[in-house]
Formats: C-alpha cells, sequence, structure tokens
C-alpha cells in the first residue's frame, strides 16, 4: 500500500461511514481526515498485511503530507475540524491528495 491508496481509502471510509469532527472516529461513528487515514493504513484496524508499526507510521506521515500540500500547507487536524468544513470538502481533498 502507498500513500495514494491510503488516502483513497480515506475517503471511502469517510463516505460509508461518515463524518467526524474533534475525534478520530471509527466505524460505529465516522472519521475525521486524520482517523479515517490511521484507519486506511491499518494503524488502527491491525491487518494480516501491516508488517510493523513503523510501516504504517511511514504510510500515515506520507498521507499526511499530502494532504498538507492539498490543503495549502494547513494542519489536517485543524482543517477537518474547522468551523463550516463539509463532508463533502474533507472527501475532495483527500481524493485531490491522492491524485497529487
Amino acid at each position: 500500500m502507498n500513500a495514494s491508496e491510503v488516502l483513497n481509502k480515506a475517503a471511502d471510509l469517510i463516505e460509508v461511514y461518515g463524518w467526524v469532527q474533534g475525534h478520530a472516529g471509527g466505524l460505529g461513528t465516522g472519521f475525521c481526515a486524520a482517523g479515517a487515514i490511521a484507519w486506511a493504513a491499518g494503524a488502527i484496524a491491525w491487518t494480516a498485511t501491516a508488517k510493523t508499526v513503523e510501516e504504517h507510521d511511514s504510510l500515515i506521515l506520507s498521507a499526511h503530507v499530502r494532504l498538507r500540500q492539498a490543503i495549502d500547507g494547513r494542519d489536517g487536524i485543524a482543517w477537518n475540524d474547522a468551523p463550516g468544513r463539509t463532508k463533502k470538502e474533507v472527501i475532495q481533498k483527500l481524493r485531490e491528495a491522492a491524485n497529487g
């Protein structure tokens, strides 16, 4: 898995399970951008394909760097939680970061 795949999977998670602000979220509540990235990289739900925590950390960091570029260098967590932010905007930026 690479950063593009993680970002697209994170967008998929938000589309399917919903979007939240103020916490990472999960399957029962929806996800924030950072929570969806972590889940997509396998850091929250350990997968058989995940080799090490470092592998997750590297994927998560790469995905966050790309998201930060897509949102003009702003912090992804603060950006996700900004008043007025929408689920549609978050999904759009995750996809943009994946394709960037």
